[in-house]
């Protein structure tokens, strides 16, 4: 308020329920996904920790949200990935249903195919907040994701990834392939104790 801030995005570190950024009021809300991440604080099952997240989506809010199909039932009022947004990779970019309007743009930037998925949340998201198909466009080809499959080095190439439990682990593999990189690397890796860290190296030892 003091600094005459007009738009302002907080991420929830820990769910969504309970987290630093719940006392705001949102006018937009999203949900990128549900996996199982801080059991300890956010409950046992997907189905808990979806709820933690989902608290966060008001009612009459833009709120664009991606939940397993297990999970469907626990649909807040929003748009819902693979029901009212859904998306195609083109050979040149990306092409993107809303329920408002349809929108084409280049191919991410950012490395995985599960950032494919991302800007799709993305573009939903910023359609719903009104933004224009340039505005996106721009954003898309800007975008910088420290930490998230970033390349920090060529001799030799070094990547750098905070792929923080076991879905992120699986998307790190596939992506490790895509970038060019093959059996026989070198794993620096380090983990808070509150994490499975035994399951995620097994997953990467394969």
């Amino acid at each position: 308020r003091e600094r005459g801030v007009e738009v302002q995005i907080l991420e929830a570190g820990l769910g969504g329920r309970r987290d630093g950024v719940r006392p705001t009021s949102p006018t937009h809300a999203v949900v990128t996904g549900v996996g199982f991440d801080h059991p300890k604080s956010l409950g046992p099952t997907l189905r808990h920790i979806a709820a933690e997240k989902l608290d966060v989506c008001e009612p009459g809010r833009g709120n664009v949200v991606n939940l397993p199909v297990k999970l469907r039932d626990m649909t807040p009022d929003c748009w819902l990935m693979t029901r009212d947004v859904r998306y195609r990779t083109l050979p040149d970019g990306l092409r993107v249903w809303t329920p408002e309007r349809t929108v084409t743009t280049g191919r991410p930037v950012l490395a995985g195919g599960h950032q494919r998925a991302n800007a799709a949340i993305a573009i939903a998201a910023a359609v719903r907040m009104g933004l224009s198909d340039h505005a996106i466009a721009t954003g898309l080809q800007r975008v910088r994701w420290p930490a998230r499959m970033q390349k920090i080095g060529d001799q030799p190439p070094t990547w750098l990834d905070g792929a923080h439990n076991l879905q992120a682990v699986g998307r790190l593999k596939k992506t490790l392939a895509e970038v060019g990189v093959g059996a026989g690397y070198t794993l620096v890796y380090g983990a808070h104790t509150r994490k499975n860290a035994p399951a995620m190296l097994r997953r990467l030892a394969e």
